[in-house]
């Protein structure tokens, strides 16, 4: 299996097939990806914990394909766009808002039936008392 895993730097194989890149990211586990001759990317759907899982995975993935070994993970690409980090926070902070006011009506709808049912059972006692002098 170490036959088609080449250390070095990164480069397009002469046959135009494409290539197979590995990495270590930053949380210290192994991935790979694909990449076509045309530019399309085509990253694997997990994981891996050892070097040796990741290769074979790739290997068995895209047979044929030389499997090149990357010192850094590639970059990850343009930054997020300004305008989605202000729509997130909106969402944020106005998910938060509808939270606090709903947790406050609810404490105010619980009191509120609190009051009631003591004005229930001040009417039940008067008349559990008017019960009780008319029996004796």
């Amino acid at each position: 299996m170490t036959d088609d895993l080449e250390a070095g730097p990164k480069s397009e194989p002469a046959t135009g097939r494409g290539v197979v890149e590995i990495w270590q990211g930053s949380d210290r586990l192994w991935r790979y990806r694909f990449l076509h001759p045309g530019g399309t990317v085509i990253r694997s759907n997990r994981s891996f914990l050892t070097h040796e899982e990741a290769a074979d995975s790739a290997v068995l993935a895209y047979p044929g394909i030389p499997v090149v070994e990357l010192s850094e993970p590639p970059s990850a690409g343009p930054r997020s766009h300004r305008w989605r980090k202000f729509a997130t926070f909106s969402i944020i902070t106005g998910g938060t808002g509808l939270i606090v006011i709903g947790v406050t009506k609810f404490v105010l709808f619980v009191r509120r039936l609190a009051k009631r049912g003591k004005k229930v059972m001040g009417c039940v006692d008067v008349a559990a008392n008017l019960r009780r002098q008319n029996r004796s």
